[in-house]
């Protein structure tokens, strides 16, 4: 791991977290968004002690009735909870992908953002569409990377790819990869094709009426006070409130 970037990856915490490393402050997180991530770029080999220092305490205004943050419908509680992780990332990796699809011609628009060292003069960026059970749909899209740490492209997903609805749930799965000599960094993203928006009186998918049919969970965990990190636990939940009619929470 000598030289490379170490990212420190916890799945939950409550809220403002610092960390330290070998008893020096390091960065601080104040974020009710999952999971945290840091990355420290300068670690040396050897032994070190990471010390997280988490504060629940209502610092910001958040408002009435903040369910999360209060205790209206649950504790205030205060920790860290689901995994901890430490990964060695590539000295150029993915940091974020976030996906905007386009209904009517069929394809999809990746913006990629990397993070790392700026020496990326042969960093390639390979991206492909695949369903759910791996088959691949369109073809393969190479992006020299060029210094640009910050990626659009368009992918064509041709006319058999098929839409989404709640009715009919077609998923589809991008395959971001970034190979720089022999270090290399993935990132999936699971996505349906799909447009959401307003018209006149009323809400639309792919141009169709919806009729949105909600409930709000309000983080209400009485034998633990704080929520699962389970995935059955929350499959539960949304197979309960499928159940029910529900199409959103």
């Amino acid at each position: 791991w000598q030289g490379y970037p170490v990212e420190i990856m916890l799945e939950r915490t409550h809220w403002e977290t610092v960390l330290f490393i070998d008893g020096k402050e390091i960065v601080k997180h104040e974020s009710l968004a999952t999971p945290l991530r840091y990355v420290i770029s300068d670690i040396t080999s050897g032994k070190h002690i990471f010390t997280f220092r988490v504060d629940n305490r209502v610092n910001i205004n958040v408002g009435k009735n903040a369910h999360s943050v209060s205790d209206h419908t649950q504790t205030n509680w205060n920790g860290i909870i689901g995994d901890m992780r430490l990964q060695v990332k590539p000295s150029v990796y993915i940091d974020d992908v976030q996906l905007y699809p386009h209904v009517f011609n069929k394809s999809v628009t990746a913006r990629i953002s990397l993070k790392g060292k700026p020496n990326t003069s042969r960093a390639l960026l390979k991206l492909s569409v695949e369903k759910v059970n791996g088959e691949k749909i369109g073809r393969t899209y190479d992006v020299n990377i060029n210094n640009n740490f910050n990626q659009e492209v368009t992918l064509e997903l041709g006319n058999e790819a098929e839409l989404w609805s709640e009715y009919r749930p077609n998923l589809y799965v991008i395959r971001v990869r970034l190979i720089n000599g022999n270090r290399k960094d993935e990132k999936l993203c699971t996505f349906g094709l799909r447009e959401f928006k307003a018209k006149e009186t009323h809400f639309e998918i792919n141009g169709h009426p919806i009729f949105l049919r909600g409930t709000l969970e309000c983080c209400i965990f009485p034998k633990t006070g704080y929520p699962s990190m389970e995935r059955s636990y929350w499959l539960k939940i949304f197979n309960q409130c499928k159940a029910h009619g529900l199409n959103h929470m």
